[in-house]
């Protein structure tokens, strides 16, 4: 005859019997609870990322104009230079045709000298003036900026009231 050991012995039958284990299932409302939360910081993320995408088209709009404004002024100097410049080259070119065609006339060559010289006289006055204009703004701007200076720290006491 065989023999059979008593599973009871060892604890087999108590340690199988104890191997389910159940896991407690969450309620409903408290899943409902989480899918409301989940629910409102979706919203919150999307308001979020919606300012942030009006902050940053409001940006770029800004952006683009400031550079569409200093692409208008630089193309409005470089016409101006562009202006001076053909000028200068037409004066000059027609100042040396003058000189050639009076080389004979020492006279008339001395009076296109003398001209030439006046334009300079004029040019060096002009520009002197811009010179003074120009430091008269900077001392504007330098007076505008301390004012805006004093006006933000004022505010920003303000603000701390």
């Amino acid at each position: 005859m065989a023999k059979e050991l008593d599973p009871a012995l060892f604890g087999e039958g108590s340690w199988s019997a104890s191997r389910t284990i159940e896991k407690s299932k969450p309620s409903v409302e408290f899943l409902e609870g989480k899918v409301v939360d989940l629910r409102m910081q979706l919203r919150e993320i999307k308001n979020e990322l919606d300012r942030w995408a009006t902050e940053t088209s409001e940006y770029r709009k800004s952006s683009h104009q400031r550079i569409e404004h200093l692409g208008q002024r630089l193309s409005r100097v470089e016409e101006v230079q562009g202006r001076v410049s053909d000028e200068v080259v037409l004066k000059v070119s027609q100042l040396h045709s003058r000189l050639g065609e009076r080389q004979g006339l020492d006279r008339k060559v001395q009076d296109l000298v003398d001209r030439h010289h006046a334009v300079l006289r004029a040019a060096e006055l002009r520009h002197s003036q811009l010179q003074k204009i120009i430091e008269e703004k900077e001392a504007q701007i330098l007076a505008t900026q301390a004012a805006l200076n004093d006006a933000r720290m004022e505010i920003g006491r303000l603000k701390r009231l």
